[in-house]
């Protein structure tokens, strides 16, 4: 059926960022050039029950301002007045409110701040609603997405098994002890130095899933075997620790919807756990650690929305699959992008129903449930989100709507879009196939030559085919020279000898100029590495049946070859003040047993940089000093060791 996109009125619950900035500028007045963002936006709907109120105003309105200058009066209209906690974030500008109680579902909630002391500037006054959706329904809803996406990932695989006829290459087959998957390398011609990082989940012949970092050779370095309910995205982040997704207990296998993010230090020890705020779940797509210690999260956003209410008369209307579902309730999933302060506090939130329509997607089946009985619509599907370094701001894919884009991180408007309905460049390059834009897309990445590199899956390609224009599946992994003033997107580089890989995937741009290309449900091969020329010089292939969402490369061996037992030490490190440090800091341990202790300071790449010896006489308590002085800033790992034991934390050296 052709679907006709020519709509006169769309999305009455959809407003876009312009209205509400118009909305927004009526209800603050002169005070609206103080403000620099807000969550919730005036007019809001859909905010969880236990959302926080933050604002950033300008640097002159903070100015030497404590949390008590700071007054919130909150009022919801079932829920009665709130109280809460003020809390200014480590920027020293942005300011958030805490409720001591969560809001009530669907009710209108009116906010009051001020800053007190200051007579010339007038109070901000604004509303926002809540869902109407429990915690209890939200996430049952994202456990029956992550159960169909994982039923069409399989049938995506088993599709793709019937269509390629395993290219494996014909040297260098071992089979890695421990791991189901089989290693296959062309070591003829020169790849990357480094490991292979990879996490493949899958349910056949059994349900496993683990966390896999190997060698060029095939051996195995390090395995986890512990994470039996669905793991993925296992990366290295920019300060040398890891990372990677858990699912969390209660979705199926393979779910991407319902989780937290792991981080490990060098040992694949935990050391801390990420997790969405605002009632918001972490999902797979992307995590990443900012340099100054924040931290970029994504989830999905599960609402139930009427379509009556949200598309109204349309023009053969008849003729679209959205007429099957023009009056029914259904179940819309938007996207979220967080950023996390030092504590954990969100700073920054991004909710695609300020500025996307559920039709700025590109194929009719996603605005509409895949299953006649189902009531989900994925109609964005959020598959990367990530800090550019250029300028800070956020580069994110939407998969369902062809399209990447830039989002200001001060106040959430588009920089940019780029491919699909709103496109803003024009696509060029030497070849006539360069100016077919990408589609359904995965993992754009700034890469230190100031391209973009991407993912190009190509559910969508076409081709024409004795006069007609034909979708014809490709799979290619590309680079982009965009010029985001005159908005040029030209190819520069790219690799289209894959097999066509409908879902998941990576490019990765390796030192020595090689790209490391995760094929995601593709399973032989699941990831190849290929020179500037297009050589292909190493290949790896997985157990069928799994797949590894993502598939890297780093210089990167764990301080430790053997699986951890879990087993407790004989000691405990207790803490390091000050962290971070400049000169000198100081750790805490006790000790259960007598013998002696090393401790050692060690940089990113596992090399011990400062070392610390003591022979303990007695079991207890004790502190010793750690020299770190001259050692340049970053992050380090301070290490104690007694016999086969040890223990780690972080420690952060700052000048």
């Amino acid at each position: 059926m052709k679907f006709i996109c020519k709509i006169l009125a769309i999305l009455l619950l959809f407003p876009i960022l312009s209205s509400k900035a118009q909305n927004l500028e009526q209800n603050l007045g002169s005070t609206k050039s103080i403000i620099e963002y807000q969550s919730p936006m005036n007019d809001d709907i859909y905010v969880p029950q236990q959302t926080t109120l933050i604002i950033r105003s300008s640097k002159q309105v903070r100015q030497n301002r404590k949390p008590s200058d700071l007054s919130f009066e909150v009022h919801g209209d079932i829920s009665g007045d709130h109280f809460g906690k003020v809390i200014i974030s480590d920027d020293n500008l942005t300011v958030i409110f805490k409720s001591d109680i969560p809001f009530s579902l669907n009710e209108n909630v009116h906010v009051k701040f001020q800053i007190l002391g200051a007579e010339n500037i007038a109070p901000i006054l604004y509303s926002f609603r809540i869902t109407p959706m429990s915690e209890v329904e939200r996430i049952q809803a994202l456990v029956a997405l992550s159960g169909r996406e994982q039923e069409e990932n399989e049938t995506a695989m088993k599709q793709a098994a019937k269509e390629i006829q395993a290219s494996i290459l014909p040297m260098g087959t071992d089979t890695v002890a421990g791991f189901p998957a089989v290693v296959v390398i062309d070591t003829v011609t020169t790849h990357e130095e480094g490991n292979i990082f990879f996490s493949p989940t899958g349910k056949f012949p059994s349900p496993y899933s683990f966390l896999g970092i190997i060698s060029d050779t095939g051996t195995s370095t390090l395995f986890e075997r512990d994470i039996a309910i669905g793991c993925g995205n296992f990366r290295m982040q920019p300060d040398g620790t890891l990372t990677f997704f858990r699912q969390l207990f209660n979705a199926p296998i393979g779910g991407i919807f319902f989780g937290r993010i792991e981080h490990l230090d060098a040992h694949m020890k935990l050391i801390d756990t990420f997790q969405c705020g605002n009632g918001f779940i972490a999902d797979l797509h992307d995590f990443q650690l900012l340099p100054n210690g924040h931290a970029i999260l994504v989830a999905y956003d599960p609402q139930r929305v009427n379509m009556k209410d949200t598309l109204l008369a349309q023009k053969n209307l008849k003729d679209s699959l959205l007429a099957l579902k023009a009056d029914t309730n259904e179940i819309l999933f938007g996207a979220i992008i967080q950023e996390l302060d030092n504590q954990k506090n969100v700073v920054f939130q991004w909710r695609s129903w300020d500025h996307f329509h559920i039709t700025d997607a590109t194929r009719d089946i996603h605005l509409v449930p895949a299953n006649p009985a189902d009531t989900f619509i994925d109609y964005m599907h959020i598959n990367a989100a990530i800090s550019d370094p250029k300028d800070g701001n956020i580069i994110a894919s939407f998969r369902h709507c062809d399209e990447v884009s830039k989002i200001n991180r001060e106040n959430g408007s588009f920089v940019w879009r780029w491919g699909g309905k709103h496109n803003m460049f024009t696509f060029s390059g030497p070849n006539p196939s360069d100016t077919l834009q990408f589609s359904h897309q995965h993992d754009p990445v700034r890469i230190l030559n100031g391209h973009i590199t991407l993912f190009d899956n190509g559910n969508l390609h076409t081709k024409i085919i004795a006069d007609t224009v034909a979708t014809v599946p490709s799979t290619r992994a590309i680079e982009y020279d965009l010029d985001e003033i005159q908005h040029t997107a030209k190819v520069v580089w790219q690799y289209d000898s894959l097999p066509f890989c409908a879902a998941a995937g990576n490019t990765q741009r390796l030192p020595n100029g090689n790209t490391m290309i995760g094929l995601g449900i593709i399973t032989e091969p699941s990831a190849v590495e290929v020179t500037p020329e297009g050589k292909k010089v190493f290949q790896l292939s997985i157990q069928k049946g799994a797949f590894s969402y993502r598939t890297y490369r780093y210089p990167f061996t764990p301080l430790s070859s053997v699986r951890l037992s879990g087993e407790a030490n004989s000691f405990d490190l207790a803490s390091i003040y000050p962290n971070p440090a400049q000169n000198q800091t100081t750790i805490s341990f006790s000790v259960k047993n007598p013998g002696m202790m090393q401790i050692d300071l060690l940089d990113v790449l596992g090399h011990t940089v400062r070392s610390v010896t003591d022979k303990l006489s007695d079991a207890g308590a004790y502190t010793a000093d750690i020299n770190v002085y001259g050692l340049a800033s970053g992050t380090y790992y301070c290490k104690l060791s007694q016999g086969s034991n040890t223990a780690m934390k972080i420690v952060v050296v700052q000048k």
